[in-house]
Parts: C-alpha cells; sequence; structure tokens
C-alpha cells in the first residue's frame, strides 16, 4: 500500500452514546489505567492518523480538551450511531471515513490499511470487519461519497448500521487472526476483566 494513508482517511471514533448498560456513563470518558478511554485510543491513533474527529453528544468540554474535532450529532434524541456516522460523512473533506467505536481499546492498528486494501482491491465504497464469529459494523472503512445514501436511510427511519452497510457495495474483511480486538467494553464486568493482569 503507498504511503498516503494519512491523506486519504479520517478516523471517526464514536463516543456519542448513552451507556445504557453501564447505568448512563459516558464509555469515552471512564478512566482506564489512569486516563479517561477516550485517550487510551487516541493514545494508538494519533501515530497513525493525523486526522481523527470524535462523534459525542453529552460532555463536550471534557471531549475538547483533547484537541481533535468534536461533533454533535445532527439530530437530537441520541438516534444511534448511525446518526453520527453521517455528521462525519457530511464535513470530513478525506475521501474516506474509518469507523471505530470508543469501547474497542484493542482495535487493531492495522484496521484502517488492511480495510483500505480490500476496499480499493473489490473496487467497492464500503469495507468492514469481521472477527471471526460475528459481523464488526462499527469497525469500517467507507467512502464519504456516501453521505446522500446514508441520509436517505435515516430519513427513512432505519437505524441499523448493519443493515445499510449490507445494501451498499461492500467486502466483508476477514480479521479472525485478531479475534480479541474486538472485544467490547460494555458491562461493569467487560471493564473489570480489561483491567485485571491476564495471568
Amino acid at each position: 500500500m503507498p504511503n498516503d494513508i494519512d491523506t486519504l482517511i479520517t478516523v471517526l471514533i464514536l463516543a456519542g452514546g448513552q451507556g445504557k448498560r453501564l447505568g448512563g456513563i459516558d464509555k469515552g470518558l471512564l478512566s482506564i489505567t489512569g486516563q479517561p478511554l477516550i485517550a487510551f485510543i487516541l493514545g494508538k491513533l494519533k501515530p497513525l492518523y493525523p486526522r481523527i474527529i470524535i462523534s459525542a453528544n453529552r460532555n463536550l468540554d471534557s471531549y475538547q480538551q483533547f484537541e481533535v474535532p468534536v461533533l454533535v450529532d445532527n439530530v437530537p434524541g441520541y438516534p444511534g450511531p448511525l446518526t453520527g456516522i453521517n455528521t462525519a460523512l457530511q464535513q470530513v473533506t478525506t475521501p474516506y471515513l474509518l469507523v471505530i467505536p470508543c469501547d474497542m481499546p484493542h482495535f487493531p492498528l492495522e484496521l484502517g490499511r488492511r480495510l483500505l486494501q480490500r476496499l480499493k482491491e473489490c473496487h467497492v465504497q464500503i469495507a468492514v470487519a469481521h472477527d471471526g464469529e460475528r459481523l464488526q459494523p462499527l469497525c469500517c472503512l467507507m467512502s464519504t461519497s456516501l453521505s446522500n445514501s446514508l441520509t436517505s436511510y435515516l430519513a427513512a427511519g432505519k437505524r441499523q448500521v448493519g443493515h445499510w452497510i449490507m445494501e451498499q457495495p461492500h467486502v466483508v474483511v476477514d480479521f479472525s487472526d485478531e479475534a480479541q480486538a474486538f472485544i467490547n467494553l460494555n458491562t461493569l464486568k467487560d471493564i473489570d476483566d480489561f483491567l485485571t493482569p491476564q495471568p
């Protein structure tokens, strides 16, 4: 792959949810290893990508301290991650948007490069990761030209990320060699497991 990935991709970190399974905790600001989870994610991303944005809908002052642009959903009421993605698609200037959730601290460092390679090889508009057991629709790379398609999908009252992806020209990319990288911190047990040293 050419070394121009930084000119092709903007990374969107999804941190705009309600954290329902954590009792309403803002997951991106949850403290792990002595720092907010969003800071942990950014620490891994910044050496790889010069263009990073955060999708957030609350605690905006806290997110803005990390010195990357923070986007708020253009539709109120926490309508789901597709709204955050669509808000980003309407504003970024790179050809591609790489989507990563804020609660996946071990995401594959080669995620963007591998997705971009398969997207170009297959001449499609979305490349989405599969961990060997299930699709990971919030770990995907998409052409920013899909904004109109996503706007129409949302206007029809639809909200399912995987369903919308499957409607677009896409390729599913096998990441079964890094299956553990896709573990989410969705519950307090997940967080405890993450913080507990492995034997």
